[in-house]
């Protein structure tokens, strides 16, 4: 994968008729609890596989991920403070925005200059291929924006259209779930409530119920366990009741 950015014309040429590759580089900032930190491990080791490079938020890079959070006013705020700060960040000119806050307010974010695309919580397990396609896309048009993928609202819990939340099998490697700088391995169950308590936005931006498979999370531990891993979180939006 290449890096496609004006600032680079001339490397890119040079790499092209070389035959070589330039290793696209990405930031991921995560925002809320620890199932978008299970969700964040997931999207971080697709683009490893793929080949590109990680980097700590902060650096200048190519992509800029802000994984985000909706329970509060101020959980929001801080999200926007921060996907200013990753398009500052970011060759492309703008972030990338996923999440509960993306699955919530999807409009209200493409409002933003500095947002570059909206993926909502149903597109994570796809988020590495729709990145893949943004940078490719942007060799095509040049440093112009490229476009900006809304996703639906969350809709009603219950309906056909209400968040489904990311896929519970993404991981083709199960080793995927240790978080970056984490000793423990979290370990997804389940996803979704349908409580409908009149104060909490989730059923909304996380959809209805779903457990993961039995034998998929026993097979899922039993990875993080060969890796030497000490300590396994069992996360979830509703795993206490």
């Amino acid at each position: 994968m290449l890096n496609f950015f004006g600032e680079e014309e001339n490397l890119i040429k040079v790499v092209k008729e070389s035959g070589a590759s330039v290793k696209t580089s990405f930031s991921i900032k995560t925002l809320g609890c620890k199932l978008n930190q299970y969700e964040t491990s997931v999207i971080v080791h697709h683009l490893l596989r793929r080949g590109w490079q990680i980097r700590p938020f902060g650096d200048k890079v190519d992509v800029v991920i802000v994984n985000t959070c909706t329970v509060t006013d101020r959980s929001d705020k801080k999200c926007r403070n921060y996907i200013r700060q990753g398009a500052r960040l970011s060759r492309l000119g703008g972030a990338v925005v996923t999440g509960c806050l993306a699955e919530r307010d999807a409009e209200g974010l493409m409002a933003m200059p500095e947002v570059l695309a909206v993926y909502g919580n149903r597109e994570k397990d796809l988020l590495h291929e729709k990145l893949m396609d943004l940078v490719v896309g942007f060799e095509k048009v040049g440093s112009e924006p490229l476009f900006a993928e809304k996703s639906a609202p969350g809709a009603e819990v219950g309906s056909e259209h209400a968040a489904a939340g990311p896929a519970l099998d993404e991981a083709d490697d199960e080793t995927c779930s240790l978080p970056l700088g984490h000793t423990r391995g979290f370990l997804k169950i389940q996803d979704g409530c349908d409580g409908r308590c009149s104060y909490c936005i989730v059923p909304a931006v996380r959809g209805a119920p779903r457990s993961r498979d039995r034998e998929e999370v026993l097979r899922h531990a039993r990875a993080l366990v060969e890796t030497g891993c000490p300590e396994l979180v069992l996360t979830g939006i509703t795993i206490g009741t």
